[in-house]
């Protein structure tokens, strides 16, 4: 797993550089192809990784991390972009990867890895992920968990998932089928809550609410809001639960998207609403504060922790994919200008498109209404995993 963070890893500063140098626009669909890859690996392979290098007890808190450098990278890219042009922009982030990978060569395999090969190391390396001295005196809480990967459930459960490839017969046992059930909800969550069109239409937003402010600082305050609720979430998620942290996310943007559809609906009929003007940036704000805290950060650490080992891995990647073709078939992107940007998208226009048959506020009220089914079903159908192993949540199925 270490190998394949690296590999992704690597694909980045390439894209980056390619950016900088672009002079034709298939340049720019070579780099955009890159990043792609290397940001669809890394969603599906940084929570499998986290999964199972983490403690229990910090395992959800470290998993918000994903969430919380993703809104960092958006903030950080938007300020930079704001100041300087695309060109100098994409020479400064080539540093960030070469970083990382730097930082990144020095650790080991996980130990759930390495347990099925040499005892010793599994040991070495549940001991440097715990902060121990691995040449020290065996710590006893590390030899109780180095106990516990070793025993033959766990250990015949990995050695299954990595001896053949999986099969569609696995993906129907009782458990993992629940489990692959869960997973998808996390993906309609992040999807379906309809944040993803809303952020492509901030300045649109706020501009229609009277707002001064151009596309790129509406952007930049966005992003901002988002990185709040992020970092917000890291601190509660270990005490408030995943289940409960997504129940409010789910139920947050369903309130946020009621008021501003109620807005922009009792504008479309000619009220007067002039007073009632900052109801859409305060929205909207709500909406993406709520979002970040649940439905863009969280969903990543149960969908890891949900799934059974044997299917993890491809359970993982076959979510990540439909959250990224979902996304490009809810935004509206213009494909003529904007190929570069999402090469190979067959994107469905269904965004404006909906706004021009149903209205902006009916198209919001949709969303609000798939959030509030997908609060119903969070609180049904998802179990609350803080504070226990994995096998016993893969027992709690």
């Amino acid at each position: 797993m270490d190998a394949s963070a690296f590999c992704f890893a690597c694909r980045c500063p390439c894209c980056w550089l390619i950016i900088s140098l672009a002079r034709h626009p298939w340049h720019l669909c070579l780099a955009r192809f890159l990043a792609g890859s290397a940001g669809g690996g890394s969603f599906t392979v940084i929570p499998l990784y986290i999964t199972e290098i983490a403690e229990n007890r910090l395992r959800s808190t470290l998993g918000t991390f994903l969430g919380l450098g993703t809104m960092l990278g958006f903030l950080l890219i938007n300020v930079l972009s704001y100041y300087f042009s695309f060109a100098a922009v994409a020479r400064v982030m080539c540093a960030l990867p070469l970083l990382f990978v730097a930082c990144f060569l020095r650790n080991p395999e996980t130990p759930q890895f390495l347990v099925m090969h040499n005892a010793a190391k599994a040991q070495a390396a549940l001991s440097y992920y715990r902060g121990i001295d691995s040449n020290a005196k065996p710590d006893v809480e590390v030899q109780q968990e180095l106990n516990r990967l070793c025993e033959p459930p766990a250990l015949e459960a990995r050695e299954a998932a990595k001896s053949s490839r999986v099969s569609c017969a696995e993906f129907l046992q009782p458990k993992a089928r629940k489990a692959f059930l869960i997973g998808s909800l996390m993906v309609l969550i992040n999807q379906l809550s309809g944040l993803l069109p809303l952020q492509n239409y901030i300045s649109s937003i706020f501009s229609q609410a009277g707002s001064g402010l151009s596309a790129r600082v509406s952007t930049i305050i966005v992003c901002f809001i988002q990185l709040l609720g992020t970092y917000a979430t890291t601190h509660f998620v270990e005490n408030a639960g995943r289940k409960t942290l997504l129940i409010c996310s789910t139920a947050g943007i369903c309130l946020g998207e009621l008021a501003l559809s109620a807005y922009y609906y009792l504008t479309a009929q000619g009220y007067d609403t002039s007073s009632c003007s900052w109801v859409p940036i305060a929205a909207l704000s709500f909406v993406v504060f709520t979002a970040s805290g649940g439905a863009m950060s969280i969903i990543y650490v149960v969908m890891a922790e949900i799934c059974p080992p044997r299917i993890r891995s491809m359970a993982v990647r076959i979510h990540i994919s439909c959250i990224f073709i979902l996304g490009m078939t809810i935004l509206k992107v213009n494909i003529a200008s904007n190929l570069y940007l999402y090469l190979g998208n067959f994107i469905l226009q269904t965004f404006p498109l909906a706004s021009a048959a149903f209205g902006i506020a009916g198209t919001i009220f949709a969303f609000a209404v798939f959030s509030f089914v997908l609060t119903i079903l969070v609180i049904i159908f998802v179990p609350e995993t803080k504070g226990k192993t994995i096998e016993e949540i893969q027992a709690s199925l």
